[in-house]
């Protein structure tokens, strides 16, 4: 009987061979189907935040300030492990645009 089973599973096998996909070939064909692309946002850079530091006493940052008082220790602290950010920024070059279009 178990020898029966192992043949029925052989045959299968070989019947739906087409469909079959072992780990290396799997891998393979995934890899080429999802190949990462490079994705390019106008005016958004990837800074690493230490960069940003010296702007936390601006008052861009108030409201989160007001909303999450350890705001500037947690800012730090992400900065200490090695973040990043995307940062938008104006055709000027400036960092943070404030809503009275005044740039820091």
């Amino acid at each position: 009987m178990l020898v029966n089973l192992a043949e029925e599973i052989k045959s299968l096998r070989i019947v739906r061979s087409d469909r079959v996909y072992f780990i290396q070939s799997a891998d393979d064909r995934l890899r080429r189907l999802h190949k990462p692309g490079e994705v390019t946002l106008p005016n958004i850079d990837d800074v690493e935040l230490h960069t940003l530091t010296t702007q936390l006493t601006t008052s861009f940052f108030d409201s989160i300030r007001e909303d999450y008082e350890p705001f500037d220790d947690w800012f730090r602290a992400k900065a200490r492990e090695g973040r990043s950010a995307w940062v938008y920024r104006e055709e000027s070059g400036a960092d943070i645009q404030m809503p009275d279009n005044r740039f820091i």
